[in-house]
């Protein structure tokens, strides 16, 4: 594997960027291959390069990686910790315009997979909430792949969630209704919604 191979030949002297590319690339190899060990032994080599030399992208890209591989492996609860603790490190840095200097959009990815988390232990509200702002976040950034995604988590939700969520804050259009079938209140429209949403993803990714 061509990672490996590459954080073999790493030494003291690569950057912390460089270190972080390799380590992203391995880790994604093995997130892939479902070889979860794997990868939560490269997102602790991240936080230990972060805590190393204090570098705050390297932090967000170790507790990114390590959430996400905890969500995969069904740990919610631990899971929501570490992506939480990437939108307390991307606050100040928003504030401070910081943020844009990061090669990758950590705090989106991390408020998607943290609406994945919630949703299992119980909180939809929050769940939509997040997914909300994922989808906002990424219209700001304006990367077409990573408004894909982003309207992929809502879909998700959604497609979860249906008419059950039309009344939480944020995620739902509320719908009229003329927009679906009256009869049974029990109707398919929400999850049609989820599926046209994650359709509308497909297709602005295919037209980058």
């Amino acid at each position: 594997m061509c990672f490996s191979r590459a954080r073999e030949l790493l030494d003291e002297d690569a950057s912390v960027e460089v270190h972080t590319t390799v380590l992203y690339g391995l880790w994604g190899v093995h997130y892939a291959r479902a070889e979860h060990a794997a990868a939560w032994e490269v997102s602790q080599q991240c936080l230990a390069l972060a805590e190393r030399h204090r570098h705050d992208e390297a932090a967000a890209l170790g507790h990114y990686i390590l959430g996400d591989t905890l969500w995969a492996t069904g740990a919610f609860a631990e899971a929501r910790s570490h992506l939480e603790h990437i939108l307390k490190l991307y606050e100040p840095l928003y504030k401070s315009g910081a943020a844009q200097r990061f090669q990758h959009n950590y705090d989106v990815n991390a408020l998607a997979f943290l609406a994945w988390s919630l949703w299992p232990l119980g909180y939809p509200e929050q769940a939509a909430r997040a997914a909300t702002e994922t989808i906002s976040r990424a219209r700001q950034v304006g990367h077409v792949p990573l408004l894909a995604f982003a309207l992929h988590c809502g879909a998700l939700l959604d497609a979860g969630f249906g008419d059950e969520m039309s009344q939480a804050p944020g995620l739902l259009t509320r719908r009229s209704p003329s927009a679906c079938s009256t009869g049974s209140p029990h109707t398919s429209c929400g999850r049609d919604s989820g599926r046209a949403r994650l359709l509308l993803g497909a297709v602005t990714c295919s037209g980058a």
